[in-house]
């Protein structure tokens, strides 16, 4: 029961079993096996989808959708979560460009790698190699 009103949550939000098994944590396949649903499992769900009605997820009654929700109307009365979600973007935005640089660099150092075992020398691909000859 608890399962079947979860998967209606995720189908509401549009997002795939697969996608809400990486958000949670929980195990893939989770909710299509059989049994029920343990209260620790409950409180995973609710702390990464806290919009989700407590009561509605464990009893099926009242709204999916949390009324009350603290921390949004609190939030959106101040101006908090515009600034913090500009703040994070732009956090985001230079990590993605750092994980993009570190990246390349791998890619670089994994043919550096792939040429050495083949025998190859490295002139141009910037890398100093350092055997105990040289010291």
């Amino acid at each position: 029961m608890i399962k079947g009103r979860i998967i209606k949550y995720i189908e509401y939000k549009g997002i795939s079993k697969y996608k809400f098994y990486q958000i949670t944590g929980l195990s893939n396949g989770f909710l299509d096996k059989e049994g029920a649903i343990g209260s620790d499992k409950c409180e995973i769900i609710i702390y990464h989808f806290p919009e989700i009605d407590a009561r509605w997820l464990l009893t099926g009654t009242g709204n999916m959708i949390s009324d009350t929700n603290v921390l949004d109307t609190s939030m959106s009365s101040t101006g908090a979560s515009s600034a913090d979600d500009t703040i994070y973007k732009e956090m985001l935005k230079e990590k993605e460009k750092e994980i993009a640089k570190l990246n390349r660099e791998i890619g670089r150092l994994q043919h550096a790698v792939e040429h050495l075992k083949k025998g190859g020398k490295l002139f141009g691909f910037g890398v100093e190699v350092r055997t105990e000859l040289d010291e």
